[in-house]
């Protein structure tokens, strides 16, 4: 072979090899299972991990999903509508209203209990006229919309097995002033009453976006642009993820040995949020563009993408 063909066969391999270890061999991600719904930037998405396929599902934003595989979600009619929290079944055949919150800064993120018994979403509305009787902060509210507790200061709550809430002191506004912006410290763990709120952990500044894992033992959040995780009793801080990129929304799988999450950043010839899986344990992943990291949608391999999924908040996986 000719010296500069040499050169160019061995460049196309180096190449392909590069594009082989982001796709993972063919899904990315190696070893995760199941599925995960989340907010696309077309509305709402479901991943299947082990066909290796992305699909709408329906319109919306923010989905939580409840144990009987219902959703609820954030759902406008246009674009000047309220917003309105709804609770559906994945083929938006069936939508019943539960709440019209009013305007917010930010996502209400809905999320069900374990048992489905209970919602519990962020409410901020700021400047803007409140519609509900409730502070700024977590709302709990039964799935006919009967409020029946409201946390102070803390946002985007997370559920624990034994049904209390975990939720994080900072909320992230990006159209807001640092004025006006909740950023008490630290992530906060309530009671079963939902009427007392006790810190975990030890010292954190400004963590925020916290995940319970199934077993309830490991909490999932980001700190400083990455993805960390800590156990319940505020032991065990660990840094999961790393690189150039910025984490946020994470979510166990359902063992509990990985964590998904959004991350956002160069990827090829542009910018865009890519859905992330990095293990549990073991060092902190760096989330390079030819790291096995990145799930892949096999009928969506383009240029820009190489088939990562475009993912938002809020990430559920099951």
């Amino acid at each position: 072979m000719h010296r500069r063909q040499m050169f160019f066969h061995l460049t196309a391999l180096a190449v392909a090899g590069a594009l082989g270890l982001a796709c993972g061999g063919g899904g990315g991600a190696a070893g995760a299972s199941g599925k995960l719904v989340y907010g696309a930037p077309d509305d709402i998405h479901q991943y299947d991990f082990d066909a290796h396929k992305d699909a709408k599902l329906l319109n919306g934003s923010s989905p939580g999903r409840f144990p009987n595989g219902d959703l609820v979600y954030v759902y406008a009619d246009s674009i000047s509508a309220p917003y309105q929290i709804v609770i559906g079944d994945t083929a938006g055949t069936r939508r019943t209203k539960v709440l019209e919150p009013g305007p917010a800064v930010g996502d209400f993120n809905p999320v069900p209990s374990p048992d489905g018994k209970l919602i519990a979403f962020t409410y901020y509305p700021r400047g803007f006229t409140p519609k509900l009787n409730a502070t700024n902060g977590t709302v709990i509210m039964q799935p006919d919309g009967t409020i029946v507790a409201n946390l102070k200061g803390v946002f985007d709550p997370s559920w624990t097995p034994d049904g209390r809430i975990v939720a994080a002191g900072t909320i992230a506004v990006a159209s807001d002033g640092p004025t006006n912006t909740p950023t008490a410290a630290g992530l906060y763990v309530s009671n079963a009453a939902f009427t007392a709120m006790t810190r975990l952990d030890n010292g954190l500044a400004d963590p925020r976006q916290v995940a319970v894992s199934r077993d309830g033992k490991q909490l999932a959040f980001v700190l400083a642009s990455h993805i960390w995780t800590m156990g319940l009793d505020g032991t065990g801080l660990r840094q999961l993820t790393s690189g150039d990129k910025e984490e946020s929304s994470p979510a166990f799988s359902p063992d509990g040995d990985s964590v998904a999450c959004t991350s956002f950043g160069t990827f090829e010839t542009t910018f865009y949020s890519a859905l992330a899986v990095v293990p549990v344990a073991g060092g902190p992943t760096e989330l390079r563009n030819d790291a096995s990291v990145w799930p892949l949608d096999d009928d969506a391999q383009s240029s820009s993408t190489l088939g990562r999924v475009n993912a938002f908040r809020r990430l559920t996986w099951f």
